[in-house]
């Protein structure tokens, strides 16, 4: 999960390249003539090659949203596969009055209908680690981020194929409030929601630690964790409290996959171990 929480920032920041680019053309009325134009671009920015097969709109106005339908990253020679992700519909609104004083605000990102498939070969090459040059180095300001219909897979060499589908998550960052992060999916078709919110230090240093709630709900079982996070992009180094309730165990042994005794009473306990960089759940 590091490596999709790094890739998803790094792809984050590379937004904000398009949206300089994009701005560039608010006062053209036909977008879709300077398609190649924005492709080169952008294909710069993220060091590699992004194609926009769908349908391009502008709203110009003093918080311009761009849309785009059918977008593609494209994935290294090696890959099983020519696309590293592809999206349905994504579109970015930013603030046009920041931007003209050299400041990049980007108000708001939607992504609709992702197909995202993490791969690592046997050698540890992968297909999400982007060539230094065309890395962004800085993340913009974002103020929401939704994600509707996501599948995300990972596929290991010489293990099977791991699948997270996201029904929506959705992101705030307001100004002076901690950031905040809503997601539901299903686990062995067992609903489940999760609300996180994390809070930098007081300093308004962006680096750690983090300190976060998360609150989640699987069927009958609810969960709270709480705890702080050295660095925000590494949930490996940080302390953790978690409290785990439920009526029924049924909705556990569902969820875990381990089949329960068929009698009680019940003594559970477990080990828990986190490769992060492994396995998305």
């Amino acid at each position: 999960m590091r490596a999709t929480l790094k890739l998803l920032l790094w792809l984050l920041a590379g937004t904000g390249i398009l949206a300089a680019v994009l701005v560039a053309l608010l006062f053209f009325v036909e977008v879709d003539v300077y398609r190649g134009q924005i492709e080169r671009h952008v294909s710069t920015a993220f060091g590699r090659d992004v194609v926009l097969e769908g349908p391009l709109s502008l709203e110009p106005s003093l918080t311009p949203r761009f849309a785009v339908k059918c977008l593609k990253i494209a994935n290294p020679d090696w890959a099983s596969r020519p696309f590293l992700a592809s999206v349905d519909k994504f579109a970015i609104r930013v603030g046009l009055l920041p931007l003209l004083r050299g400041e990049l605000q980007i108000l708001s990102l939607e992504f609709h209908g992702v197909d995202l498939l993490l791969e690592e070969a046997a050698d540890g090459t992968n297909n999400f680690t982007f060539s230094d040059s065309g890395e962004p180095t800085a993340l913009p300001a974002i103020g929401h981020l939704s994600l509707h219909n996501a599948a995300i897979a990972y596929a290991a060499a010489g293990s099977p194929v791991r699948h997270l589908h996201l029904e929506r998550v959705t992101a705030r960052k307001a100004p002076g409030q901690p950031v905040e992060l809503e997601a539901s999916t299903a686990v062995n078709a067992v609903p489940v929601t999760l609300s996180l919110s994390g809070e930098p230090p007081g300093d308004g240093h962006a680096h750690g630690p983090w300190y976060i709630t998360l609150l989640g709900e699987a069927g009958d079982l609810s969960l709270r964790v709480e705890g702080s996070i050295a660095d925000p992009s590494d949930w490996r180094q940080g302390e953790y409290r978690l409290a785990l309730q439920g009526r029924h165990l049924d909705d556990l042994e569902t969820l875990s996959g381990y089949p329960l005794p068929a009698v009680g009473p019940y003594q559970l306990g477990a080990t828990i171990r986190f490769k992060l960089d492994e396995y998305l759940a």
